[in-house]
């Protein structure tokens, strides 16, 4: 659970923006890190949503 995630604006619209926003930096780590270790990879996030939490995300990795 990210706390990032967990203050978000009321709005579901500008909640969804946001969140996208905040999860491209962790996106970035990830890629970069495996970048480091020589692994070229596409690193994308989802954010899961209950309704009305966005709390949780998910990390898909793809191997080039």
């Amino acid at each position: 659970e990210l706390r990032w995630l967990t203050r978000l604006p009321p709005n579901q619209e500008d909640a969804r923006v946001t969140a996208i926003q905040l999860l491209a930096f962790p996106c970035g780590l990830v890629r970069g890190a495996l970048s480091n270790l020589g692994i070229p990879a596409v690193v994308s996030c989802d954010f899961l949503a209950d309704g009305a939490n966005m709390a949780a995300c998910s990390f898909n990795i793809k191997i080039k």
